[in-house]
């Protein structure tokens, strides 16, 4: 698939005359199609790489402050059932961890859902089919 360069329409690529303007393309014309695109497909790749990087970068923070919050309130509470010597401390640092472990992993999956396939970013209120940031059809 190809645009015409007169018209912009998309063809496919076995044609050799635009049915829209009746524009004939010539081998010239092929040829620089055929370098646009592949200037796209590398310009893609390096911006895929810049968001794989950042997305680990970010996966890694997440992970620090989910592993962090959780050792914190289990010293917290730990130290409340060393002092208290009480069941009921107890299971309110179990409820804690799970609370603080299930609002992470909720989180994580609604960024992950919420997210364009194609560049990546959060799709705020997003009810349309196109990324609000990038244009492109995410559904």
């Amino acid at each position: 698939m190809f645009d015409c360069p007169n018209c912009r329409e998309s063809l496919g690529d076995g044609i050799d005359i635009c049915p829209f303007c009746r524009h004939e393309i010539t081998a010239e014309e092929r040829l620089q199609i055929e370098r646009q695109k592949r200037e796209e497909e590398q310009n893609a790749s390096v911006e895929e790489s810049i968001r794989t990087g950042e997305f680990s970068s970010l996966r890694i923070i997440w992970q620090v402050i989910h592993i962090g919050t959780t050792i914190l309130v289990f010293v917290i509470w730990t130290i409340l059932l060393a002092n208290n010597l009480r069941l009921h401390a107890l299971l309110e640092l179990i409820a804690g961890i799970v609370i603080i472990f299930g609002v992470n992993v909720y989180f994580l999956l609604v960024k992950k859902a919420n997210s364009c396939p194609h560049c990546g970013k959060f799709l705020f209120r997003n009810w349309g089919t196109q990324c609000q940031w990038c244009g492109r059809n995410i559904r």
